[in-house]
């Protein structure tokens, strides 16, 4: 992945936290707004989503997703828009952290 994305990897700051979610805190008491990656019908959906200057992106894993702890300490809820095809209600976490991350990035561009 690294060589595939020429280096890319490293300009993308990733947070391991020791504490599961209490360590969340220490990153909304640094300044970062919680944006939780979720399949819900009341989340906001990504077009209508205006990021704050500083977030931090939560992912969940494939089929549980976040825990309600996570969501809990999360400033925003989105969700990436889905056809209501069965079956098909969700991405797998790489390619939705991808298009999240697509989104967020750009919607700050100038």
């Amino acid at each position: 992945a690294i060589r595939v994305s020429l280096g890319g990897i490293f300009e993308l700051p990733v947070v391991r936290l020791e504490r599961w979610p209490e360590g969340l805190d220490e990153l909304r008491a640094g300044g970062f707004a919680l944006v939780a990656a979720v399949v819900a019908p009341d989340a906001t959906p990504l077009p209508r989503f205006a990021p704050p200057p500083r977030w931090a992106l939560l992912l969940g894993s494939e089929g549980p997703g976040l825990s309600a702890g996570a969501i809990a300490r999360c400033d925003h809820r989105v969700t990436i828009p889905m056809s209501t095809s069965p079956g098909a209600d969700s991405l797998n976490v790489a390619t939705a952290g991808a298009v999240l991350l697509y989104a967020l990035t750009r919607a700050g561009a100038p």
